[in-house]
């Protein structure tokens, strides 16, 4: 679907800007936006990527107080 792609294509770059608190992490980031925007099209859900999204978070947070 072109649309789905002309709508993921800007948001992937603008969720890896946001989300991206170090810039190591930035194609990481950006790799997790245009999945969370392929998926998105694939189920016509969010709900799988914003379930990613909260396990990716707390994935990250459980390695920061771990590791620091």
């Amino acid at each position: 679907n072109s649309a789905a792609v002309t709508a993921t294509a800007p948001a992937a770059p603008l969720f890896a800007h946001e989300h991206a608190y170090f810039p190591v992490l930035l194609p990481l980031v950006a790799a997790y936006g245009i999945a969370a925007g392929a998926t998105r099209v694939r189920t016509g859900s969010t709900v799988p990527s914003m379930v990613t999204h909260i396990l990716l978070d707390t994935a990250l947070l459980a390695a920061a107080v771990i590791l620091f």
